[in-house]
């Protein structure tokens, strides 16, 4: 099992690094968005789903990362309903999925706002003295 964490912990941060590359042109960029889904909708979604444990939550977390990714890229229709649809179902039906998110989320918004003083209550995230 840890072998399987760690290929996938590898694969999402290898498709995060694509991703976030230097942008070229808008068809490299959908292209680069198009095979990341299909490879997170099919192989590391669902292999990831199937286990548990302490390395899980990280990996869980570089996954929710490249989804985040995705969302930021436009003209993807499909691509951005399918994340978000992800992250609402994490989001209210998998506590395991629910937590990865949440710390995924809080160190995002102290790489933007790295003054801001994230806090978490009980399904709503706020965020003061920004």
């Amino acid at each position: 099992m840890a072998i399987r964490v760690r290929n996938i912990s590898t694969f999402s941060r290898g498709i995060l690094n694509i991703l976030l590359s230097k942008p070229g042109d808008s068809k490299t960029m959908k292209f680069d968005a198009e095979a990341a889904h299909r490879i997170l909708h099919t192989r590391l979604v669902p292999e990831m789903e199937a286990v548990n444990g302490p390395d899980a939550a990280e990996t869980r977390g570089y996954l929710i990362r490249v989804i985040l990714q995705l969302l930021c890229i436009d003209d993807l229709k499909e691509i951005t309903d399918w994340a978000t649809t992800s992250i609402i179902s994490w989001y209210h039906e998998g506590p395991e999925w629910k937590s990865s998110f949440e710390q995924r989320l809080q160190q995002l918004v102290r790489c933007i706002c790295p003054s801001c003083e994230a806090k978490l209550e009980p399904d709503v995230f706020w965020i003061t003295d920004c």
